[in-house]
């Protein structure tokens, strides 16, 4: 991290490494290469957003859920957009936190589908408590 930082300073002309420098090796080497290449429209770019916030406000509402770190709709490697999440260092994994980890990686492409799904994590929940 250390060594991209100061190659990311030194290309932007910079004589000392800062912080910002650091978030960005950190972002290209979790992330891959930012793709300046990679034209994308607007309604392009407002889907991917939508996509992405869709994962972000399901990691929020979701009581078990890794704590969400970073949205981005850069497009890096392969991704168009992502949710990076910071995980939890536990032993044992609950059936809760699980499902609600799966859940916060869903693909939403519709409300609908939201709304499917979250009715179906609150039926579990009711019928555990039972």
């Amino acid at each position: 991290v250390c060594n991209e930082a100061a190659l990311i300073a030194a290309r932007n002309g910079k004589k000392f490494v800062q912080k910002e420098d650091f978030m960005n090796a950190v972002d290209r080497i979790v992330g891959g290469l930012e793709k300046r290449t990679k034209i994308t429209t607007a309604d392009e770019r407002n889907c991917i957003a939508n996509h992405e916030a869709g994962h972000a406000t399901l990691s929020w509402l979701l009581e078990h859920a890794n704590p969400l770190v970073k949205v981005t709709i850069v497009p890096r490697g392969k991704a168009l957009g992502a949710a990076w999440y910071l995980p939890e260092e536990r032993q044992i994994t609950t059936r809760e936190q699980l499902l609600d980890e799966m859940l916060s990686l869903i693909h939403i492409s519709e409300p609908t589908r939201l709304l499917s799904i979250s009715y179906a994590v609150f039926c579990l929940k009711k019928k555990k408590k039972k």
